[in-house]
């Protein structure tokens, strides 16, 4: 019913916007556009509702009934008369007349899994250790120190790292200002040989003396300094050393008023050792006569 009125709806829908609605305006094409394509979904997408066959599928379902097959054959009762040989006979001809000769009864599969079940926990129980379960408990408390502990160490770790580097660059700066330093004076130090260049007899430089009369009892020392590049003036300085006899702490006064100190008191002999008595004689000895 549904189906139909869309479709007419639809059929007379279509005219009617291409007549009417086309003339007044974007707005008012908009929305019948709109309406038509949704007459044009619902005619498309919608059909007869699957809810029927289901219906009468399950009531098919519920008018099958359940076949019940009965295919167990009761043992005959016991006689007193009878003996094993008979019984096992019977048993053989009511295995020979069945159909299925691998079907088993209800009662002897249940003792068939029984004893299967019986002999896998003993062989378990003998091979391998059951484990006991353990929980281990989770404190919100110690989770949050343990996190603490952890970021700490990593700080920790972090700021060691951090200390030993700036050392190490510290250490690398002051060896290389070292270095510099000692290069400069060295290279202050490492100036030009003068009394080298004195040495030649043709060296062309005028010797300025400091000191013009000198003690030749008493060794010098000369140094030389460059004054300009024909002069050169010549230091010498004694180098005598004054020898002073006397002391340099003077000797304590004797003490006044104060009596000798005693002799230490005598002390009395040590006594003599007491008395040992005297060594036995060795045994003699004997030699064995071969």
């Amino acid at each position: 019913m549904t189906k139909l009125l869309t479709s007419l709806s639809l059929l007379f829908g279509i005219p009617i916007y291409l007549i009417y609605v086309v003339k007044e305006g974007l707005e008012f094409q908009i929305a019948g556009g709109i309406f038509l394509l949704s007459l044009t979904s619902l005619l498309l997408f919608s059909g007869t509702s699957p809810i029927k066959p289901l219906i009468l599928q399950k009531e098919n379902m519920g008018t099958k009934k359940p076949q019940i097959e009965d295919n167990i054959e009761l043992p005959p009762p016991v006689l007193e008369n009878e003996g094993a040989s008979d019984r096992r006979n019977q048993k053989i001809k009511r295995s020979r007349g069945r159909s299925n000769v691998g079907e088993l009864s209800k009662s002897e599969l249940l003792e068939v899994t029984k004893s299967s079940l019986v002999i896998e926990e003993i062989s378990n129980t003998n091979d391998a250790k059951i484990a006991m379960p353990y929980v281990a408990s989770i404190d919100a408390q110690s989770e949050m120190e343990s996190e603490i502990d952890l970021f700490i160490s990593q700080k920790r770790l972090k700021r060691q790292e951090l200390k030993k580097r700036i050392t190490i660059e510290r250490r690398m700066k002051l060896a290389k200002r070292k270095a510099s330093k000692a290069s400069h004076w060295t290279a202050e130090e490492d100036g030009e040989d003068i009394s080298g260049l004195l040495k030649d007899p043709n060296h062309g430089l005028t010797i300025l003396l400091e000191s013009e009369e000198v003690d030749s009892t008493i060794p010098h020392g000369i140094s030389y300094v460059r004054i300009d590049q024909h002069r050169i003036l010549k230091v010498r300085i004694p180098l005598n050393i004054p020898h002073n006899n006397q002391s340099i702490f003077p000797p304590l006064p004797d003490p006044l008023g104060l009596p000798p100190l005693p002799d230490p008191p005598g002390l009395p002999p040590l006594p003599d050792l007491p008395g040992l008595p005297p060594l036995p004689d060795p045994p003699p000895v004997k030699y064995s006569e071969d």
